[in-house]
């Protein structure tokens, strides 16, 4: 757990515009004299990079000059930030990756536009993602966590066969 958390209520969220997630991908290939490149995983969760844009006013800038500074080790050090990973905003364990480019757009405004390494966010199982497409998409992925948390187990073959319906199973 990190204990150093994102100034939020000082600097506020990212933007949308220019906002975008990096996945990495953990593979490495090497190339072959003849046929495929052989692929290997390099480890089974990398760290990705979201690219994010803050709107400041000078004194909100003077205030992030000193948080990477004196909190975050000039980029160095793992803080917790609020982020949208493709999932909904949730908190992420993240740090700066390469210096911020700042730029003035009006007389009292600045964008600080920053590359942060996100380390690995854990997703649903691919059998609970599997289940949600069969018993209801999207609307029962939230039910879905009530239901491993002790719902009695029900018969899928009973399920698919309209004997019980998914609601009325992950219901809560």
């Amino acid at each position: 757990m990190v204990d150093l958390l994102w100034p939020e209520q000082a600097l506020g969220c990212p933007i949308r515009a220019g906002y975008g997630v990096q996945p990495e991908t953990g593979l490495v290939r090497t190339p072959m004299e003849s046929g495929l490149a052989r692929a290997r995983r390099r480890y089974p969760r990398a760290p990705g990079r979201v690219s994010a844009s803050w709107i400041m006013s000078g004194t909100q800038l003077r205030y992030y000059y000193a948080w990477v500074e004196q909190k975050a080790g000039y980029g160095a050090a793992w803080f917790t930030v609020n982020l949208d990973y493709g999932v909904g905003r949730q908190p992420v364990t993240a740090r700066i990756v390469e210096a911020p480019k700042i730029s003035r757009i009006s007389s009292r405004r600045w964008r600080v536009d920053m590359i942060l390494e996100v380390l690995p966010v854990t997703f649903e199982s691919l059998e609970e993602l599997e289940l949600v497409s069969i018993y209801g998409g999207v609307p029962a992925l939230e039910s879905l966590s009530a239901a491993a948390a002790g719902l009695p187990p029900v018969d899928d073959a009973a399920i698919l066969s309209g004997e019980v319906r998914w609601h009325e199973y992950f219901a809560v």
